[in-house]
């Protein structure tokens, strides 16, 4: 008989314990489910205020003709070259403030590395000098 009730007591004991786990996991998976909200309004706030410091700089350009064409969050593209549009607006939308400068069709001095920049199924894609070839973003 005594062995019967201790059985049950851990039986009891294991209930509990399984319950405290699964509770205690539904409050992670509520915990992580927040903070991946959090990083995605952190990094739509980060492209709206790229995007508002490009605005800044258009207007600045517009105010004084003679200034530099490269300011901190601010690329101009190259009129016409698809790859150097799609490139210089990642730059601007992510706040980009490294110098950047374009070296010829896709080629382009990033920093004081050398990548070159193609465009494969419709995703800017980014070799670096290295020969290591990743998205655009995850350049970044």
């Amino acid at each position: 008989m005594e062995l019967r009730t201790d059985v049950i007591h851990q039986n009891t004991l294991n209930k509990q314990k399984l319950a405290d786990l699964t509770d205690a996991d539904d409050k992670i998976e509520h915990r992580t489910q927040m903070i991946e909200e959090n990083k995605s309004e952190i990094a739509n706030l980060r492209k709206s205020l790229s995007k508002k410091d490009a605005e800044i700089a258009k207007l600045r350009f517009k105010i004084d003709p003679n200034a530099a064409p490269l300011v901190a969050g601010f690329y101009r593209s190259l009129k016409g070259d698809q790859i150097d549009t799609l490139f210089g607006n990642l730059l601007n939308e992510n706040g980009v403030t490294l110098p950047v400068t374009r070296m010829g069709p896709g080629n382009y001095m990033f920093g004081t590395t050398k990548i070159f920049c193609s465009k494969k199924n419709n995703n800017l894609m980014i070799r670096t000098g290295g020969g290591a070839t990743m998205t655009a973003e995850d350049f970044l």
